[in-house]
């Protein structure tokens, strides 16, 4: 239970709140912007 808990924090962590230095984001506002360019691309 405690390692599946600390795990999952991790993992939160390691894709939401890790500020990736060569992106200067996370790696999901990374995702998020590119998905979002790409809609705005294709409009």
């Amino acid at each position: 239970q405690t390692f599946l808990k600390g795990l999952a924090d991790y993992i939160r962590y390691y894709n939401n709140d890790r500020i990736k230095l060569r992106l200067s984001m996370s790696p999901v506002q990374y995702r998020q912007q590119y998905t979002d360019n790409i809609q705005t691309t294709c409009q």
